[in-house]
């Protein structure tokens, strides 16, 4: 495995730099505390494609179908909390930059892929799929139009034109100096 690995790399050298949109429903984001951290590294459901160096951004998915006793349940978290977090509105919202830190490691539950990544940045406030939608030139992304909708799929990937948009995005919203490609 370690060759192939290699042989990816090697090859990926003369390849452009691929950018992702990856996924955490409230099962993923949502803990006992409230808010799930993701800095540092962990490894994550991704697309067979990744490499190390691509970028990802973590976009949670909608909290609209789950009640406060759900999240309660769920994750063992206060209703106190529970509450606070739904009247936050979170979620339908890209939170966090990551990098990709390692190829495909393979499968990851019930995915067909997964990777390390590496917490480049925290976006806050995190980019609303609203403000995304509302932004005109995104408008012909398609994934984007059905609303990130990617049935089956563990990642998208973001086309460039629009990681040029979201780029200026993300710049203005973190507080660490990142020099971001594209």
């Amino acid at each position: 495995r370690h060759d192939d690995e290699q042989d990816r790399s090697c090859c990926r050298e003369n390849m452009a730099m691929k950018y992702w949109l990856f996924y955490a429903g409230p099962e993923n984001y949502l803990s006992e505390d409230g808010e799930r951290n993701f800095t540092g590294e962990l490894v994550w459901s991704s697309a067979p494609e990744v490499s190390p160096g691509d970028l990802a951004l973590l976009y949670r998915r909608s909290l609209s179908k789950v009640t406060v006793q759900m999240m309660v349940e769920g994750t063992g978290m206060p209703v106190e909390t529970a509450d606070a977090i739904r009247r936050k509105g979170i979620g339908s919202d890209i939170v966090a930059l990551w990098q990709v830190t390692s190829g495909n490691l393979g499968p990851l539950h019930e995915w067909q892929a997964s990777c390390q990544v590496r917490h480049l940045a925290t976006i806050a406030p995190p980019i609303a799929l609203k403000e995304l939608k509302g932004t005109k030139p995104l408008r012909k992304w398609q994934d984007l139009r059905w609303n990130f909708q990617a049935q089956g799929r563990e990642a998208l990937e973001i086309p460039e034109f629009a990681w040029k948009i979201l780029k200026e995005l993300i710049t203005a919203r973190i507080t660490v100096q990142l020099e971001l490609p594209g």
